[in-house]
């Protein structure tokens, strides 16, 4: 049996954690449509997309604590010169970072679906497009170049194979950057819209609510980067940012649904 060390096991619980409060809040969104007979919309279909992506994160995640790494820095390991623990750790990540892009993608998307639906003013819908639009295209940027961060692949993980890298650290911090910029885009978008709403006490200070984890979401997204970046390396040492970029993952998902009970639940007027 693999000894976690203490880091290991305050990262198997926040995994955990987050996959199960990520799971309820997409549960209890699908169950408060069904309670009120709402019909099936796009951000729905994102909703779950963004659940697939945290689950198949999480299992790479877990696999990757049990499979050795035990949350052991990977500099640790070179140093203990655990290889093969380190080749796994490796070829965790790589699986990991398209399953990070797929849900943060995803997560996003449900939220711009969900404005696009409550919103049908027209200019609106047009800015909602564009950022969708940008949203796709960090999307596809970021994990097609993920897959082939050397050439060829395998020596990404395989010391003994012979290849040419890109310095994913730069890259890694650039698409950091850009996906922070876009949450706060995201959370900045409706605030015109919402200030147009006739809303009860009890739903103003639900938004706050709402806006104010949004505002975490953004927080959590600038750790990581900080956490993770590695200046003059060709890597990154993800370790340092592992937690906070679960956290990331599962508050993002967290407030997508506060969004939808707030903004589906209850009928609003636009004025």
């Amino acid at each position: 049996m693999v000894h976690l060390n203490e880091d290991g096991k305050r990262a198997l619980g926040v995994y955990l954690a987050f996959t199960i409060l990520s799971t309820v809040a997409v549960g209890l969104r699908f169950v408060t449509r069904l309670y009120i007979k709402a019909q099936w919309a796009p951000d729905d279909s994102w909703a779950i997309l963004s659940l697939i992506g945290l689950l198949g994160w999480m299992s790479v995640e877990i696999w990757s604590v049990f499979a050795g790494f035990a949350g052991t820095s990977p500099i640790e390991l070179a140093e203990e010169q655990q290889f093969e623990t380190l080749q796994t750790y490796i070829k965790s990540f790589y699986a990991l970072v398209p399953l990070y892009a797929l849900t943060v993608t995803a997560t996003k998307l449900s939220i711009l679906y969900l404005y696009r639906r409550i919103f049908a003013v027209h200019i609106f819908r047009r800015i909602s497009m564009v950022v969708v639009v940008i949203s796709f295209i960090w999307w596809f940027v970021f994990t097609v170049t993920s897959l082939v961060p050397c050439r060829p692949v395998r020596s990404y993980w395989d010391p003994q194979v012979s290849g040419k890298c890109f310095n994913f650290d730069l890259f890694f911090l650039s698409a950091s950057i850009a996906d922070v910029l876009i949450d706060v885009v995201i959370l900045a978008l409706p605030v015109k819209m919402i200030l147009g709403l006739q809303l009860s006490y009890r739903k103003k200070i639900s938004l706050c609510s709402v806006f104010s984890l949004g505002g975490f979401v953004v927080v959590t997204g600038i750790i990581r980067t900080v956490l993770t970046y590695v200046p003059h390396s060709s890597n990154i040492d993800f370790t340092k940012g592992d937690i906070w970029t679960n956290v990331h993952l599962g508050t993002g998902m967290e407030n997508e649904w506060e969004l939808n009970r707030i903004f589906v639940q209850e009928t609003v007027d636009v004025v």
